[in-house]
């Protein structure tokens, strides 16, 4: 089993300053703590806006999405997606997520302008898609938005954090190492390497 990556979770997530909104009872707040933690232990649904009151983010994202067949039907593009990334010298973290389809993460190790972040992702996804017949397959790019506006509560499109309960099959978000994991493992996992730490 490979182990949550602590190190990303607590650099681009846990304590941050980011937009976070709370799908079950509809709340936005602006920092992911112990409280957010519970609230996805609770089955909770929380998303991310990935780009923060600078205009800037720590990481950029592929959201994969097909058929509602538990993401059989995308999980094969995902895996020649990440073996292209890994070509680049990437390395993706990639989350199930709990429907149709996966999340694609790219986390680097300072903020980046969302702007140069978003034209990285299409030239990425325009590479792949060029040489390859997705048939139904769809590749979101987060962040969408280059600008956005905390003062006015514009915080561009959210996704799912990872480790989230989906809001409509009920099931949990696992990084896609630990697909067969029970979620009860999982978030004990999250607890000891996040929380804990």
């Amino acid at each position: 089993m490979i182990p949550f990556d602590k190190s990303a979770y607590e650099l681009h997530f846990y304590g941050k300053a980011f937009a976070y909104h709370s799908v079950k009872y509809g709340k936005i707040f602006t920092g992911f703590g112990e409280d957010q933690y519970l609230q996805i232990q609770n089955g909770s649904t929380i998303a991310v806006c990935p780009v923060n009151s600078d205009n800037k983010s720590s990481y950029l994202v592929f959201d994969f999405d097909g058929p509602k067949d538990g993401g059989k039907k995308a999980l094969p593009f995902v895996k020649q997606f990440k073996k292209l990334l890994l070509e680049k010298g990437l390395k993706p973290t990639i989350f199930f997520s709990g429907s149709k389809g996966f999340h694609v993460y790219l986390f680097f190790d300072n903020l980046v302008n969302s702007h140069l972040l978003k034209i990285y992702g299409e030239k990425i996804r325009e590479e792949y898609t060029s040489t390859t017949n997705l048939d139904d397959i769809k590749i979101e790019i987060f962040p969408k938005q280059t600008v956005v506006d905390w003062k006015n509560r514009q915080y561009g499109n959210h996704l799912k954090a990872p480790l989230c309960v989906h809001p409509e099959t009920k099931e949990r978000s696992i990084q896609l190492t630990d697909y067969a994991l029970n979620e009860s493992k999982q978030l004990e996992e999250y607890q000891d390497n996040v929380i804990k730490a």
